[in-house]
C-alpha cells in the first residue's frame, strides 16, 4: 500500500503539486514512521515550497538516521544546506556523500552547487565535470558547468557546452537562461534579452531568466554597461586577487584625490565621493538599474513591487542628490552641494531596506537611510560640512552592518 502511495506522491511533485503530496508522504508515515523513503521524498518537496526549507533539512536528516549508509540521502542533504545558503556546511557533508560513493554523479553535483554558493569556480568547474563524467545525461551539472565556465570568462567553453545543451534538448528554460548571461557578458545584450525571453517563455517562475533579463534591460545605460563590464572583470578573479586590485585603485584614487585638492577643495572632494561610491558600487548599482527600467514604461513591467520602490530609494534619490551637487557646486551656496551628497550617500542603507528578507535589517538600515535624509536638510539649511561627516560615518556603519549575514538577506 504504501509504495504505490509513494509512486504517486513522486508523480505529484513531478507536476508541481507539493502540497499534495506532502499530505500523502504523510498518510504513509503515519503508517510507516521508519520509512526512510517517505523522509526523504517530504524533504524534496518541502524544498520546492516557500518558508519551508529548514522542514526540508529536518526530514532529511530523519531520512539519513534510517539509513546512514545510503550516499544519496547525504548528497541530498548537502543540497538543502547550499539551498539555505549554509554553503561550507554543505561542502562537508557533499565530501562525506564522495567518500561514501565515488561514483555517485549526485554527490559530485552538491559539491559543484556548494563551491558555487562559495564563489570557488575553478573547484566547482572540476566537481560538475566528474558530475557529468559519471552521467552525461544530467541536465544540471551540464548547466552548472557553462555557469562555471561563464563566471570564469571562458566564455567560448561556455558557448560550445550551451549550444551542446541546446542541441539535445532546445525547451530548457535554464540553458537559455544560462545563454543569456554569455551573450550579456559578451556585450551581446539583444541577443542576451532574447535568451533570456525565451527562458521565461519555458519556465516563467525561472529567477534566473528573470535576473537576467532585468540585466539586459539595464545595460541598455551606459553606466550600468560599464558597472557589467567591471563586475564581470573582477568576478574571475579569487577575493585575494580582488582584494589587490581594490587596493592598487585606492591607492590610484589616493594620488588623484591629493593632486586635484591642491587644484581645488572640490575637485578632491568629488573625487573623494567617486571613490566611495566607487567601492560600494555593489551596494547601489541594483537600486540604480531598477531606476533605469522604471523609466522605461515596456521593461518596467518585468520589475516586482519591491524592486520599484528600491529604484525610487536608491535611484530617485541619488538623482535628486546629484542635482543638487551640481547646483551646489555652480550656482547656488555649497551647503546645497553639501546636502546633495548627504542624499546620494543615503543610498547605500536606502539599498538594504526593500529586498532585504531580514526584518531587523530592514529596520537598521531603513534607520541609516533616514538619519542620512536628515543630514542632507540640515546641511542644506545651516551649509554646516559637520551634517556631511555625519552621513559618511553612518554610510560607512551600514556597509560594515551588512557583513552580518542575518542583518542582509537577499539584498544583491
Amino acid at each position: 500500500m504504501s509504495d504505490g502511495r509513494l509512486q504517486r506522491a513522486d508523480l505529484l511533485h513531478d507536476h508541481h503539486r507539493y502540497e499534495e503530496a506532502l499530505a500523502l508522504l504523510d498518510e504513509v508515515l503515519s503508517d510507516d514512521p521508519d520509512n526512510d523513503e517517505a523522509h526523504y521524498q517530504r524533504a524534496w518537496n518541502l524544498l520546492e515550497i516557500p518558508g519551508r526549507k529548514k522542514e526540508a533539512l529536518t526530514s532529511i536528516n530523519a531520512a539519513i538516521a534510517l539509513a546512514p549508509e545510503f550516499a544519496y540521502y547525504t548528497a541530498v542533504k548537502a543540497i538543502i544546506l547550499t539551498k539555505l545558503d549554509r554553503d561550507t556546511e554543505a561542502l562537508a557533508v557533499a565530501q562525506a556523500a564522495t567518500t561514501q560513493d565515488p561514483d555517485l554523479s549526485v554527490a559530485w553535483l552538491a559539491k559543484a552547487s556548494a563551491y558555487m554558493g562559495l564563489n570557488q569556480w575553478a573547484k566547482g568547474e572540476e566537481a560538475a565535470r566528474t558530475a557529468l563524467e559519471l552521467d552525461p545525461d544530467d541536465t544540471s551539472a551540464e548547466n552548472l558547468l557553462s555557469l562555471f565556465l561563464r563566471l570564469q570568462g571562458k566564455l567560448d567553453s561556455s558557448q560550445d557546452s550551451i549550444g551542446q545543451r541546446l542541441a539535445k534538448d532546445a525547451e530548457d528554460p535554464f540553458t537559455h537562461a544560462n545563454a543569456g548571461w554569455v551573450a550579456l557578458q559578451r556585450g551581446d545584450y539583444k541577443k542576451a534579452e532574447e535568451h533570456c525571453m525565451e527562458s521565461l517563455r519555458i519556465d516563467p517562475e525561472l529567477e534566473y531568466g528573470r535576473a537576467g533579463l532585468l540585466e539586459s534591460y539595464k545595460a541598455r545605460s551606459l553606466f550600468y554597461r560599464l558597472y557589467l563590464k567591471w563586475v564581470f572583470f573582477i568576478q574571475k578573479y579569487s577575493e585575494k586577487s580582488q582584494w589587490i586590485i581594490i587596493i592598487a585603485i585606492y591607492v590610484a584614487f589616493r594620488f588623484l584625490r591629493g593632486f586635484l585638492s591642491s587644484v581645488h577643495p572640490v575637485l578632491g572632494a568629488a573625487v573623494g565621493l567617486l571613490f566611495i561610491f566607487f567601492v560600494f558600487g555593489s551596494w547601489i548599482a541594483n537600486g540604480l538599474g531598477h531606476f533605469i527600467i522604471l523609466k522605461d514604461r515596456k521593461a518596467r513591467m518585468a520589475l516586482k513591487p519591491a524592486e520599484k520602490r528600491d529604484a525610487l530609494a536608491v535611484g530617485g534619490v541619488m538623482s535628486v542628490g546629484l542635482l543638487l551637487v551640481i547646483a551646489g557646486v555652480t550656482i547656488a551656496p555649497l551647503g546645497l552641494a553639501m546636502g546633495g551628497a548627504a542624499l546620494m550617500l543615503s543610498a547605500i542603507p536606502a539599498s538594504r531596506v526593500f529586498l532585504n528578507d531580514s526584518v531587523p535589517g530592514r529596520i537598521i538600515f531603513g534607520g541609516a537611510a533616514a538619519v542620512a535624509y536628515g543630514c542632507a536638510i540640515g546641511a542644506i539649511v545651516t551649509g554646516s560640512s559637520s551634517y556631511l561627516n555625519i552621513a559618511v560615518i553612518v554610510c560607512f556603519l551600514s556597509t560594515w552592518l551588512g557583513l552580518v549575514p542575518s542583518l542582509n538577506k537577499g539584498s544583491d
